[in-house]
C-alpha cells in the first residue's frame, strides 16, 4: 500500500509538471521578461529538486532535456542577447534507445526515399532496439513485411541500418568529441539546435546538462575536426555540460 500511495504521488507530481511545462510554453513574446524569467526559474527548480530532466521543447518532449547542476541568477536572455558559455560535448548514444517515433524523426526520414515506410515502421514497433539488431532487418523481412518491393530500395534500407550498427563498434559512449568556449548571439543558429534552446533558458552562472536527439544536433552529418577526424557518428544522441559565464 506505501508503495501505491508512493507511485501515486509521484505520477500527480508529473502530471502537475506537465502541466505547468505546457503552460510555460504558451507564454507569449509580450509577456515582461521578468514574468517570464520567474516562471522558469520556478519550474526549473521544482525539476532539481526532484532530480529530473526538464523537457524543453514543447511539441516533442524527448527531443532536448535539461537538467541543472548550478543555479544561476538574474534574468533569461531574450534573442538577439550576445552571450558566452563553457561547454563539453560527449556521446550520449547512438540510436538503441530510440522508440519507434524517435526512429522514424531521427533516422528514417533521413533516408532518401524511405518516408513511405513511416507507418510500417511505426505498424511494427521498430525501436532503436531492433533496428540495431543484426538479423532484424533482412531482405525477407523489408521486402515481405514491410512491403518494399523495389530491391535497390531494399538493398539500401538493409545497408543503412548496418551502418548504423557499425557506428556503436567504432565509437564508445562517453567519449568527449569537442570542449571549449563560444560567444554567440542567441536567434542567429550559429550553434546547433539544442544548445540554442538551452541557452535561452539559462541564467548567468549556471551550468546544467543537456541531452540532445541528433535532429537538434548534426543529424545525418558527422562532427569533424579540423583534421578531418569524424568524432561524432550521424544520428548520435548527445550530451553537453553547459555553463552561461556571461551575457
Amino acid at each position: 500500500m506505501r508503495r501505491l500511495r508512493v507511485r501515486l504521488a509521484l505520477i500527480s507530481l508529473l502530471l502537475w509538471m506537465t502541466t505547468a511545462f505546457q503552460q510555460s510554453q504558451r507564454i507569449r513574446p509580450s509577456t515582461s521578461e521578468i514574468s517570464r524569467s520567474r516562471h522558469v526559474m520556478l519550474l526549473s527548480l521544482e525539476y532539481l529538486k526532484h532530480d529530473l530532466w526538464l523537457p524543453l521543447i514543447a511539441e516533442d518532449p524527448g527531443a532536448v532535456q535539461k537538467r541543472i547542476v548550478q543555479v544561476g541568477s538574474g534574468k533569461i536572455n531574450s534573442e538577439g542577447a550576445v552571450v558566452g558559455i563553457d561547454y563539453v560535448g560527449t556521446l550520449a548514444s547512438l540510436g538503441n534507445e530510440w522508440t519507434p517515433h524517435e526512429v522514424v524523426d531521427c533516422w528514417l526520414k533521413s533516408q532518401q526515399g524511405m518516408e513511405g515506410l513511416i507507418d510500417a515502421f511505426l505498424l511494427h514497433n521498430i525501436d532503436g532496439a531492433k533496428l540495431l539488431e543484426p538479423d532484424y532487418l533482412t531482405e525477407a523481412f523489408v521486402t515481405d513485411t514491410l512491403g518494399v518491393s523495389n530491391k535497390i530500395q531494399a538493398k539500401k534500407l538493409i545497408m543503412a541500418a548496418k551502418r548504423l550498427r557499425k557506428q556503436t563498434e567504432d565509437y564508445a559512449i562517453g567519449d568527449v568529441f569537442d570542449s571549449g568556449t563560444s560567444t554567440f548571439t542567441l536567434g542567429q543558429s550559429k550553434m546547433i539546435r539544442a544548445i540554442e534552446s538551452t541557452v535561452a533558458t539559462m541564467k548567468l552562472g549556471e551550468t546544467c546538462r543537456v541531452l540532445c536527439r541528433s535532429d537538434y544536433a548534426y543529424g545525418s552529418e558527422s562532427f569533424r575536426r579540423r583534421n578531418g577526424e569524424a568524432v561524432v557518428p550521424p544520428f548520435a544522441t548527445l550530451c553537453f555540460e553547459v555553463s552561461l559565464t556571461h551575457c
